[in-house]
């Protein structure tokens, strides 16, 4: 959850990645997750963008922690 924030009354767009690879522990099978966003306004005024999506997990994959970035855009 992201709060977007700008000029009262300017509209605005968002992007983001369309998914995002995830490296753990060492020796692990890298995991990827589709990204899904929803916000329903835009906008601005204090608006929040939502970001969720689908974790592809392996049959054996490796307990741990796994981190990857992505990118998210708004432009106005």
């Amino acid at each position: 959850e992201f709060f977007v924030n700008g000029e009262d009354g300017r509209s605005y767009s968002t992007t983001l990645d369309a998914s995002v690879d995830l490296t753990g522990p060492v020796g692990a099978t890298p995991m990827n997750a589709t990204l899904t966003k929803d916000n329903t306004g835009v906008i601005f005024g204090g608006d929040i963008l939502f970001i969720g999506g689908t974790l592809n997990v392996g049959i054996n994959q490796a307990p741990g922690a796994y981190t990857g970035a992505f990118n998210v855009t708004v432009d106005y």
